[in-house]
């Protein structure tokens, strides 16, 4: 069962022991956690990864909580059942927080929604646990048109605990040269066999991604690699392979894995994973329509799980070279479209949306998936971090706003008042 441990406050001037007082809440926390009361004084033998919140059990600790603050886990969580006078004291105390610029968030339990709450809180917290002490490698320099997708690798280890590693492309050719045809055929027969049809790639090219996908697989191992994203567009000039397939498989084993370099997109790939358990899906916006307020994500390429193993097997794109995956994607399912930026990672979008019919255009990347969002689109115009968004399954705005909101990132957005169809 998951664990959870409360650091107790509680004054001298209460009677009975804190079980019996708040039998209720406790009662309640047990059906979901093993909950652990913990006395400020031990705070120190608390497991370092283990989720904890400020249980205020009455009046006249709102001193304590100030001398101790230090000693305190931030941001704070100030839970409460509101008796003997607690709820009032967390509103002491949050108003001080408050004039201390301090984030401060008030749990007060009325009935089981706060179930919800605290798992709400003990899934970011997971998650961010999780993130530390994670590699994400960055093959080759990011393409040269992202010039707004830069990250200061310090300031984001700082943040969000997450280390990137450069590695030269030249160490990704050596092992792609040195991966013979034989060792991917039979896996190449199977990707092709899978599709709806293949078009323009031959089977050598295919072959060719595949030596690809079977050198970045040796990178990873070697370096201990979570998430990795690479200058795709190098590839196919200094190799002729695009790696699309490659990145497609990756992201069906659980390893973001994102084209162009892009610092930005792989660390949102990896948050977003890390916090949902989904693979999400790296899109340019190539469209936008107002009327439907909906954007079309497109690239070429896409994990064949994410869209439920219907694939076509294409050349890429832009260079109309090696293989491309035309993934498609039906209508009416519920996805989250996110983006992490800024040079230290402390910005985010987020919003939530239903896919759409879509109609292929022969001049876009393979993979085209028209999104309606349930935020207005001339974000997208007027306040968009960078072209690259990332869209993932399922509805998850509200988990994602807590993740983000939990380490002070700032949301950028465009309210209903401000937009006109």
């Amino acid at each position: 069962m998951r664990q959870l441990y409360l650091i107790t406050f509680a004054s001298g001037k209460q009677k009975g022991s804190i079980s019996e007082r708040h039998k209720e809440l406790l009662g309640l926390l047990n059906t979901q956690y093993e909950v652990n009361l913990v006395n400020i004084r031990n705070v120190d033998q608390i497991p370092g990864d283990a989720l904890k919140l400020i249980f205020i059990t009455g009046r006249y600790v709102e001193q304590e909580i100030v001398m101790h603050y230090e000693e305190l886990p931030h941001p704070l969580f100030l839970l409460t059942d509101g008796y003997n006078n607690s709820l009032s004291a967390v509103m002491e105390i949050k108003a001080w927080a408050n004039s201390q610029s301090i984030k401060c968030t008030i749990l007060y339990s009325e009935d089981e929604r706060i179930l919800g709450e605290i798992d709400t809180i003990y899934r970011v917290y997971t998650a961010l646990c999780r993130m530390k002490g994670k590699k994400i490698g960055v093959i080759g320099t990011p393409a040269n048109w992202l010039i707004s997708s830069s990250v200061n690798y310090l300031l984001a280890q700082r943040r969000w605990g997450v280390e990137y590693t450069d590695i030269p492309i030249d160490e990704l050719v050596a092992e792609f040269g040195s991966t013979p045809d034989d060792a991917v055929g039979e896996m190449a027969a199977e990707i092709a066999g899978r599709a709806r049809m293949c078009i323009e790639a031959t089977p050598d090219d295919l072959l060719r991604d595949m030596r690809v996908y079977k050198a970045l697989r040796t990178v990873i191992d070697r370096y201990g690699l979570s998430a990795l994203t690479i200058n795709n567009n190098k590839m196919i000039d200094d190799i002729g392979a695009s790696t699309c397939v490659a990145l497609s498989l990756l992201n069906d084993e659980g390893i973001p894995a994102c084209g162009e370099s892009d610092l930005q997109s792989v660390f949102t790939s990896l948050a977003v994973k890390e916090l949902t358990g989904e693979m999400a899906f790296m899109g340019n916006v190539s469209a936008i329509d107002t009327r439907a307020n909906a954007v079309v994500l497109s690239y070429c390429s896409v994990g064949t799980d994410f869209v439920g193993g219907d694939y076509t097997i294409r050349s890429h794109y832009e260079s109309g070279e090696s293989v491309a995956i035309e993934g498609h994607m039906p209508s009416g399912c519920r996805v989250t479209m996110v983006k992490c930026g800024g040079e230290s990672l402390d910005e985010y979008f987020v919003a939530s949306g239903v896919t759409l019919d879509n109609d292929y255009k022969e001049l876009r990347c393979r993979t085209q998936i028209k999104v309606g969002l349930d935020t207005p689109v001339s974000y997208f115009i007027d306040n968009s971090i960078g072209n690259h968004h990332l869209l993932v399954k399922g509805d998850h705005e509200e988990l994602v706003k807590a993740f983000f909101e939990y380490s002070a990132s700032r949301k950028r957005n465009i309210s209903w008042q401000d937009y006109e169809i």
